[in-house]
């Protein structure tokens, strides 16, 4: 018995539904990789940020501590009854000036 053409259409639309179904799971893993491999990506960035700004934390704590220790240093010196000399005011003052900068700008953060 000779398939009939009806048959033979029926089995190339059914072949051609197969492969079609084929191409779109071969798809579909692709994306499912692309939207992984984007995810990992993101998470690289926001971990490579999070590096940066906890270097740029320790810097400024570093500094702050640095001027509060010259403040701390001038304070004694005043405490001892110490005149200051210019060279040490302009320090102080600069020190001062510094260390409230800080302050407003991290409170602006």
């Amino acid at each position: 018995m000779n398939p009939s053409s009806a048959d033979l259409a029926i089995n190339r639309v059914l072949q051609a539904e197969q492969e079609a179904r084929q191409a779109v799971a071969v798809c579909r893993e692709a994306a499912d990789r692309r939207v992984a491999e984007a995810r990992r990506l993101a998470r690289e960035i926001a971990d490579r940020g999070d590096r940066r700004i906890g270097q740029v934390h320790g810097l400024a704590d570093r500094a702050i501590e640095r001027q509060c220790r010259g403040l701390a240093d001038a304070v004694q010196g005043l405490e001892r009854g110490h005149e200051l000399d210019d060279r040490q005011r302009a320090d102080l003052e600069q020190a001062v000036t510094r260390l409230l900068d800080d302050w407003f700008a991290a409170g602006a953060s």
